[in-house]
């Protein structure tokens, strides 16, 4: 079963298919779509916090690393 806050990430990447994306960036892209795109209000996504380089979300991270798999 795939959530929808995953289809984000599987979206996003396939908007950026020409482009290297670190785990670290995909994050912060994903903060700055809950901040500026306001896309929360349409998919329960991520909460982030505070981390050594810069929003974190352990739950987005969690993601990543199975749609990888």
């Amino acid at each position: 079963m795939i959530y929808q806050r995953q289809k984000v990430i599987l979206t996003l990447l396939k908007e950026l298919s020409n482009e290297n994306v670190y785990k670290i960036q995909l994050i912060k892209l994903l903060f700055l779509l809950k901040k500026e795109g306001n896309i929360d209000r349409y998919v329960n996504f991520y909460d982030f916090i505070p981390y050594k380089y810069g929003p974190f979300s352990f739950l987005a991270y969690k993601d990543i690393l199975e749609l990888e798999r």
